[in-house]
């Protein structure tokens, strides 16, 4: 099983087609892991922000969902472990 760590480039870059990105890989072995980091900035803070625009928060609950279901595992990265 192959482990990926996406980070929110990774996400934006691919846009609407993100959770189908994630589907196919999560179908063919490999575990998608997100930073909570990552989750913070793109799903709570978006979703928390009244103003944000429709597109982001159907981004955000996309992303949402993907968690819900188990797609994407959320993580905290250790740093001091990468020393």
């Amino acid at each position: 099983m192959s482990i990926v760590v996406l980070d929110a480039n990774a996400i934006i870059m691919h846009g609407r087609a993100f959770p189908e990105h994630v589907h196919t890989a999560v179908e063919t072995g490999m575990k998608l892991v997100l930073p909570q980091s990552v989750k913070q900035e793109l799903v709570d803070d978006v979703l928390d922000a009244g103003n944000a625009p429709q597109n982001h928060r159907n981004a955000a609950q996309a992303i949402q969902e993907l968690i819900n279901e188990g797609y994407l595992v959320l993580r905290q990265p250790k740093h001091d472990a990468l020393v």
